[in-house]
């Protein structure tokens, strides 16, 4: 309903900001009520509440996990806007606590692609570098589609597509190594 009648809720937008004590699939839905009254007008707005859903998730720890989940279901928004806003503040929850969070990251690495915002990128390539032997298998493919698309990509994500590349080159050397040894034996 708010996707075919945002007028009628967007006087309201403020009411669907998410409340500490809110419960788990009322924050959901909030999220998603926010997320489809996004336009131009507003969505800075909207992105403030995305960050300050991410300060509260580092401050208080019982609802990270909430704050997590509702932030991943945004991935697959349709505005590119809302999504982006959502990997950076995932980064920035992951670190506080990575070692719980691999799937998540196995998640990002799959909507890489689909993501064209230079920061969220960034951030999504960051994330794979720094926990990398948590996602072994993927971190070398996103790496090699990286190299494909190198040149074309902003600054940002070049650098990170290089300290990527570093931190696999450190971590997963055998790996590496026979792969450079198979290339050179064919």
């Amino acid at each position: 309903m708010s996707i075919q009648r945002k007028g009628m809720f967007e006087p309201y937008m403020k009411s669907f900001y998410v409340r500490s004590t809110d419960a788990t699939h009322i924050k959901t839905l909030k999220l998603e009520i926010l997320t489809n009254l996004a336009n131009e007008a507003n969505i800075s707005t909207i992105l403030r509440e995305f960050q300050a859903i991410g300060r509260c998730a580092t401050n208080i720890s019982e609802v990270t996990d909430t704050c997590l989940n509702g932030l991943v279901l945004l991935l697959s928004n349709r505005d590119e806007a809302v999504v982006a806003e959502s990997v950076v503040v995932i980064k920035k929850l992951l670190q506080t606590q990575p070692t719980e969070h691999s799937e998540i990251i196995k998640h990002m690495a799959k909507l890489f692609d689909s993501i064209t915002v230079p920061m969220a990128r960034a951030s999504i390539l960051w994330l794979i570098g720094e926990y990398c032997e948590r996602v072994p298998k993927i971190a070398p493919d996103v790496l090699r589609k990286m190299a494909k698309t190198f040149t074309a990509e902003e600054d940002i994500v070049k650098l990170q597509t290089v300290n990527l590349a570093a931190k696999l080159y450190l971590t997963n050397s055998k790996q590496v190594h026979q792969q450079q040894k198979t290339k050179l034996l064919t």
